[in-house]
């Protein structure tokens, strides 16, 4: 005989498998460095319109799941002091067929440096934001030999070694001072006085500027 009582019956509930199983990762790093860049922020606007805001964590980075079908556009809002906002847009499409479609237009260098999108064997995809660091100003005063500022001295600033690419002309203020604006980092620039103040012999000095 059978004893009924002690039968038991186990039941299993499948859980569901959604579609929108992809990922996107994202990491922000300074131009041509392996330095990450923290709370830089995204905005992520979803097929149905919806937006939502990331910011990168201690480690440049940020994930995003569940990455719907239909056509996804991520783009940079706010960068740290000190940085360039990256201007190019992160466009993708989720097909039907589960495949990655990169739809950006820019994701090449551009003035605000580049974007690099890779789409890996999951459908996942891999994103790598690159942000300039901000151009900085120098602050030049002219004097003579006995330490008396000089006004009307004009210097030139050159792209090239022989000096034959000119970026600025600038002549000293009343204070003997000028400013040089936009130089970007890593970037080697080159310098001549080009026109003396009166009285004065023009300096034959020409002067590296190197932008680290």
């Amino acid at each position: 005989t059978t004893d009924m009582m002690n039968t038991s019956e186990n039941t299993y509930v499948i859980p569901e498998i959604p579609e929108n199983i992809f990922k996107l990762n994202l990491r922000k790093r300074q131009e041509d460095t392996d330095i990450s860049i923290a709370q830089v922020h995204f905005l992520h606007t979803r097929p149905n319109g919806e937006t939502e805001t990331f910011v990168t964590d201690g480690n440049g980075e940020v994930n995003i799941l569940g990455l719907e079908k239909g056509v996804h556009i991520i783009e940079e809002i706010l960068a740290p002091e000190g940085y360039l906002l990256n201007a190019n847009i992160i466009k993708f499409a989720v097909l039907d067929d589960n495949s990655i479609q990169i739809e950006s237009e820019t994701v090449e260098s551009n003035e605000n440096s580049s974007i690099t999108i890779v789409v890996n064997e999951k459908n996942n995809v891999k994103v790598t934001v690159e942000d300039r660091v901000a151009p900085y100003s120098m602050q030049i005063c002219k004097l003579n030999n006995k330490g008396m500022v000089l006004a009307g001295a004009e210097f030139t600033l050159y792209e090239d070694e022989k000096c034959q690419v000119i970026l600025d002309t600038k002549t000293t203020d009343e204070e003997g001072k000028f400013t040089i604006e936009n130089l970007i980092v890593g970037k080697t620039y080159y310098m001549r006085e080009t026109k003396a103040p009166i009285g004065y012999k023009l300096s034959e000095t020409q002067e590296t500027i190197k932008i680290c």
